[in-house]
């Protein structure tokens, strides 16, 4: 979502026509929680989250609110070398 705003000028006998345009972008706050899990590691800066098979994980996500905005989460499942 972003806005365009222009101011223009017409001159006068001593200044020249001038436009000046402004853009602004929206700034959206996104988080993500995780909870269910029984252990954390730190891998190469990333922070591993380990679950147990029988224990499903809960992801939590939250983001700024505007009409018509979605969300995509995608994530990985490594399981026995794989």
């Amino acid at each position: 979502r972003d806005t365009t705003v222009s101011a223009s000028f017409s001159g006068d006998a001593r200044t020249a026509p001038k436009t000046a345009t402004s853009r602004v972008g929206a700034k959206v706050k996104v988080s993500l929680s995780l909870s269910r899990y029984y252990k954390t590691a730190k891998v190469n800066g990333y922070t591993k989250y380990y679950f147990r098979k029988k224990t499903n994980p809960l992801l939590t996500t939250t983001m700024t609110a505007y009409p018509g905005r979605s969300q995509k989460l995608e994530f990985q499942i490594y399981s026995a070398g794989a």
